[in-house]
């Protein structure tokens, strides 16, 4: 591994972490190496938790530093760059709608309470899909597409990184 990067993602109660080596294109989806510290705001502090994970991947990388550091962030793009309240007016466009990571991916209950509540959009849920796990999980009929789609977030964040340090200039390219 000559230049890892070390991705960060960040949560209120636990930090996971994954090293991908950024000289072997396409990146591959599944990291050299990842972890994940649990209990903060329980056992230890974040302060301690960043102490451990430090300490876990200095061993790991035998001191080497990273190309990158990056860490997952969620947002909307342009149109939506500030916190904003999900109504008609947003939504009344939505040709999609993608359940991913661990509870969308893993919650029939849950993806069926939103799809049912969403319904006045044109939504019309599979029962069977849903329940049997499938990537589709609406009917053929319905107006928005429904996906399950599994999630390698620190995978995503990786493939950024190795796009911004590909580039001679500060720009970051658009995804």
């Amino acid at each position: 591994m000559n230049e890892p990067i070390l991705v960060l993602n960040c949560g209120s109660s636990s930090i996971k972490f994954a090293l991908f080596d950024a000289d072997v294109l396409p990146l591959p989806r599944k990291a050299l190496w990842s972890g994940q510290v649990d209990g903060i705001g329980k056992d230890k502090s974040y302060s301690a938790a960043l102490q451990e994970l430090r300490a876990s991947v200095v061993k790991q990388t035998g001191g080497q530093p990273p190309a990158a550091v990056v860490h997952r962030v969620v947002h909307g793009g342009t149109k939506y760059s500030a916190p904003v309240r999900v109504d008609a007016a947003v939504l009344g466009g939505l040709d999609m709608l993608a359940f991913t990571a661990g509870i969308g991916e893993h919650s029939t209950v849950l993806r069926e309470r939103i799809c049912v509540a969403l319904s006045w959009l044109g939504l019309e849920l599979d029962p069977e899909a849903n329940s049997g796990h499938a990537s589709t999980i609406s009917r053929a009929g319905s107006r928005v597409l429904v996906a399950v789609e599994p999630t390698n977030e620190e995978w995503i964040a990786a493939s950024h990184a190795v796009r911004v340090l590909s580039t001679e200039t500060c720009d970051v390219p658009q995804p």
